[in-house]
């Protein structure tokens, strides 16, 4: 009912929220197969905290955290850049050999890599912990 109220009119924006809540899962493909196709002569915004209904769905993506807008993208681009690994920088006084003990003791961090000149400092090639940890 309510996505009828909303194309009284011919409106060229269509705003939805959770358009598939409450819904049973055939609704649910009828309704996303009507958003998919009402995107065609419409712009059509809505909101879903589902991820793969918006994947499903779309062409582009926006999110928006704490009020403020965190990305924009195809569906495709943002799940690459969200499942790829981050990378993190650290400044640190503390001997080099003493940051790497700490870090790679952290299961979660991967590799390392040490850049700079300096007291403490030295280059070393990016490595995986397992075999840095063994080096020292």
């Amino acid at each position: 009912m309510g996505i009828a109220q909303a194309l009284l009119g011919s409106p060229k924006v269509i705003i939805l929220d959770e358009p598939t809540v409450g819904l049973d899962p055939i609704q649910i493909i009828e309704i996303r197969d009507l958003i998919k196709e009402l995107g065609q002569p419409h712009t059509v915004i809505f909101s879903s905290h589902i991820l793969s209904e918006v994947q499903t769905i779309c062409d582009q993506m926006i999110m928006i955290a704490r009020g403020k807008l965190a990305a924009f993208d195809t569906p495709e681009n943002l799940e690459k850049h969200l499942l790829s690994p981050n990378e993190v920088a650290l400044t640190s006084d503390a001997a080099t050999e003493e940051v790497w003990k700490l870090l790679c003791g952290i299961g979660s961090i991967l590799d390392l890599t040490v850049e700079g000149a300096g007291a403490g400092f030295w280059p070393r090639a990016l490595e995986p912990c397992s075999t840095i940890s063994r080096q020292l």
